[in-house]
């Protein structure tokens, strides 16, 4: 579960358009500039928009949280279709087809990303219009003044925070019919988010989850841990909402093998039925060293095999649900798709049992799965648990940032609390900035808004918690108070 880093896979630089057109004028005379300049826009009709960074069309998906615009459509129906509205100064407004417009809201996410969730339009719902020709078309937000970018590094969401418009900045457009009403040709099955204004308001959403792993070692220490008396209110017993027992190695065939004896997985599952606690069946593919190639074949060819052997397991303890962790250090994206089909496969048939799916991530764009693979499993997945442990605290930069890991999640279309913050239980100093290093330091971090844009959910690897200070009163008091926390 600690996360093993290959820092060289990093994605391929994307190829660079160019930003002007030069037209020869006489044949050896000199060249003139030609800069792209803000055309006639389509006002009144009604388009669609087709991204040129992997040929989608865009959708205002009403499925997915603050109605969130993303480039991920084979064709062009309701929510895909958009109105464009005069919105006087040479701009214009994009209007969705559930009639509100659509805002390149900063306020969500430092990245802008695009919703369509505004009864009415302000300075973040305008656009200039820039025509590049050739029936294509570039946006700029009014918002920061930056691009609009289909990002396929966020899974083709659409957001505002480019300074120069390339491949992904440039869109195909062209009239449609009239918005009509019903779903769109391709949706994932979820639950509309709420509207979020310029000043952003929290998502809706249930309490927040306080989750732990427990290893196939160590049975004593975790134990313990587990029933620890930490001198005050609050313990593990009556703050955990979730254990994931990480004792289900997966095999290449689909079947899985236990990696401890039944009296231990028995000691979890009464452990978590006396305290009201939710037990995951964790699945991982570990064998001397985290082996993606087992795990993909599991969930590749033998996808069907694998949700079989995952939900009997479910059912012979008992368990609340599943947690996936198949960890691959490989350069770029592989058996990404396999992947996508089987986490939408496997969350299908837990929800119809009424159980939960949690997925484990590695917390930036390197190794597999990681942050540009979320957005395929919105709508399938109950928890998203972010493997960054001891890199992630609250004055960390890009990345490591407690607020870049929740904000990135959420514009993937997910809720607060169905984002899982990763904690190291192993240590008990990390980090730097922020309200200090030491773990309450941090746990006060996810309940400050200064360092999370919203309340979030906590996952702790492990559940021996044996770094100096994860068992002290204070700790838990304090993680208590975030589990008692809403979204709204």
């Amino acid at each position: 579960m600690k996360p093993t880093i290959a820092a060289a896979c990093w994605p391929l630089p994307r190829p660079k358009a160019f930003l002007a057109i030069f037209l020869a004028s006489g044949l050896l005379g000199s060249l003139t500039l030609v800069t792209p300049v803000l055309a006639a826009a389509p006002l009144g009709q009604n388009i669609w928009l087709r991204a040129n960074a992997n040929s989608q069309y865009v959708s205002a998906d009403q499925n997915l949280a603050n109605v969130q615009l993303v480039a991920n459509r084979a064709s062009a129906s309701g929510w895909e279709v958009f109105t464009v509205v005069d919105a006087g100064g040479g701009l214009v407004e994009l209007r969705a087809s559930n009639g509100m417009y659509v805002s390149a809201d900063s306020g969500l996410a430092t990245y802008a990303p695009l919703v369509a969730n505004r009864a009415t339009a302000s300075t973040w719902e305008k656009f200039q219009w820039i025509d590049a020709g050739s029936g294509q078309v570039q946006l700029k937000a009014q918002t920061n003044g930056l691009f609009v970018s289909a990002d396929l590094n966020r899974a083709a969401y659409l957001v505002a925070d480019r300074a120069t418009a390339s491949t992904w900045e440039t869109f195909t457009w062209g009239a449609g019919s009239a918005p009509p009403t019903g779903a769109p040709t391709v949706a994932p099955t979820r639950t509309t988010g709420p509207t979020t204004g310029p000043t952003a308001t929290t998502p809706t959403g249930g309490t927040m989850e306080i989750m732990t792993w427990l290893p196939s070692y160590s049975q004593s220490v975790w134990e313990a841990a587990l029933s620890a008396n930490t001198g005050g209110t609050y313990s593990p017993k009556n703050t955990l909402t979730r254990v994931a027992g990480q004792f289900w190695q997966v095999q290449s065939n689909g079947t899985l093998a236990l990696g401890v004896s039944t009296a231990d997985v028995q000691w979890v599952a009464n452990y978590t039925k006396a305290n009201g606690i939710k037990f995951l069946i964790c699945v991982h593919d570990y064998v001397n060293s985290w082996d993606w190639g087992t795990a993909a074949s599991a969930f590749g060819p033998n996808r069907t095999a694998l949700v079989n052997s995952i939900a009997s397991a479910v059912t012979q303890w008992g368990a609340a649900g599943a947690d996936i962790d198949f960890e691959g250090n490989l350069a770029g994206d592989p058996n990404r798709s396999d992947y996508a089909a089987f986490i939408q496969a496997l969350g299908s048939r837990l929800h119809s049992m009424g159980k939960e799916l949690t997925v484990d991530i590695f917390p930036y764009i390197w190794n597999q799965p990681n942050m540009n693979w979320i957005g395929d499993w919105v709508g399938s997945v109950d928890g998203v648990n972010s493997m960054g442990y001891d890199s992630l605290y609250g004055g960390g930069s890009s990345w490591q940032s407690y607020r870049w890991q929740q904000d990135t999640v959420m514009a993937a279309g997910y809720k607060c609390n169905q984002f899982d913050m990763g904690m190291p239980g192993w240590v008990g100093t990390w980090g730097s900035g922020g309200l200090g290093t030491s773990v309450l330091s941090h746990v006060n971090e996810l309940s400050s808004r200064a360092y999370t844009s919203h309340p979030t959910s906590v996952a702790i690897w492990d559940g021996q918690f044996n770094g100096s200070g994860w068992l002290s009163p204070q700790v838990w008091s304090a993680l208590h108070a975030i589990r008692t926390t809403k979204c709204s």
